[in-house]
């Protein structure tokens, strides 16, 4: 019997009690759902996903499901390991699409995550239990990536762990949609959905870069490295992602018009988009450029090992961290080239909100008001002196 209401669309077929099984829609996808009985035992809801399947061979579907349940046959989801599901499946078809530092996540925490709960569980046999586990040896730093066992043991924060986990809900939840060359769903359900994930901190720690720390870390940015302090005037400048901008090339730079294209391909939310330049960040690109002799497509910030390859994030980390201290700042847990970034959307906090996010290569000006801008002071004391009193009317 078809239905559509306001949730959408659904077709049930066979005996309510016995056979009965539900064909309905959402987001985009197309589901059945039926209740698994055994003798001496609750019945059990369950869930297979038809992918993006119209309604007619949904409903089709659902019709076979009801003469397979009659003849006591329940579908059984595709016999997998948790290796098999992220490195023959997700890895291969889901994660090559994404930016390189989420793929490199994707695997690495796959590893990790095989390594905790045993490469050759089924993905079904995961429950509570498992998911204690990882966040209580994550948190702990037993359980890390293998690249850091030689180093000495460090806590992981709730922000890190969240990200793991969210990773492997996002693994379980398309099993639930992906099915096998027999057409079988590689799982019928999620075993996760629903569970917790570790609470962030109320009071996140994003230091911001102070004026006075920008100029002092300037002052001494030429006797760090010859790229250092273009670099570090582009970050500021413009106030992108410093993976961003160890990414671009010459051809991104339009010294006519004073403006950057942000290559979708280099940027961490695929986010294409022009922005101006200021005129303290085009003299530092003129200088280098100048100084470089490089035009067209090479990188703006070369890697002194392979020029034809960008600078590596870890030395342009290992740059802010030797500028720290030679202009004689203490380091403070979280502060680097981020730090910049909520300084940039900080003091411009007065522009239109949708203008400030393109500036700054955000996709959702949302993510601006609750991650980057902090309290002014200044602003709220301005906003008080302006403050007009209400009116009592009519």
């Amino acid at each position: 019997m078809d239905n559509a209401t306001k949730e959408g669309w659904s077709y049930r077929s066979g005996e309510k009690g016995t056979n009965r099984v539900r064909a309905y829609e959402k987001g985009g996808q197309s589901f059945l759902e039926f209740y698994e009985r055994q003798p001496n035992a609750e019945p059990v809801r369950k869930r297979v996903s038809l992918g993006k399947s119209d309604r007619s061979q949904a409903k089709l579907k659902a019709d076979e499901l009801v003469a397979a349940l009659r003849r006591g046959e329940a579908p059984q989801a595709s016999e997998l390991t948790l290796h098999a599901l992220f490195h023959n499946w997700y890895l291969k078809e889901v994660t090559p699409g994404k930016s390189e530092g989420k793929q490199t996540h994707d695997a690495t925490c796959a590893e990790m995550l095989c390594r905790c709960f045993g490469a050759k569980r089924h993905p079904r046999t995961l429950n509570v239990r498992d998911w204690q586990k990882y966040i209580r040896e994550r948190r702990s730093g037993a359980l890390r990536p293998l690249s850091r066992e030689e180093l000495p043991i460090k806590t992981v924060g709730e922000r890190q762990i969240r990200y793991d986990l969210k990773y492997l809900m996002a693994v379980l939840n398309f099993a639930t949609m992906a099915r096998d060359d027999r057409d079988v769903p590689l799982l019928t359900h999620n075993p996760l959905k629903g569970l917790p994930y570790p609470s962030e901190n109320d009071n996140p720690r994003r230091p911001m870069l102070t004026d006075e720390q920008y100029e002092k870390m300037l002052a001494v940015a030429r006797e760090i490295h010859r790229l250092f302090e273009p670099f570090f005037i582009l970050v500021h400048e413009t106030g992108h992602r410093a993976a961003s901008v160890r990414l671009l090339r010459w051809s991104d730079i339009d010294f006519e018009k004073k403006v950057v294209r942000w290559r979708a391909e280099n940027d961490k939310i695929r986010f294409l988009h022009t922005t101006p330049l200021t005129d303290g960040a085009l003299e530092a690109l003129e200088r280098l450029q100048k100084a470089e002799g490089a035009i067209g497509e090479h990188w703006i910030f070369p890697s002194d090992v392979d020029r034809s390859q960008p600078i590596p994030r870890t030395t342009t980390a290992k740059w802010w961290r030797r500028a720290e201290t030679k202009a004689e700042l203490e380091h403070v847990h979280g502060m680097g080239f981020h730090s910049a970034r909520r300084k940039f959307a900080s003091e411009l906090k007065a522009t239109n909100l949708r203008d400030l996010a393109y500036m700054g290569g955000w996709k959702n000006p949302q993510t601006v008001l609750t991650v980057y801008q902090q309290p002014d002071m200044e602003l709220q004391r301005e906003a008080l002196a302006t403050r007009k009193k209400l009116k009592a009317t009519g």
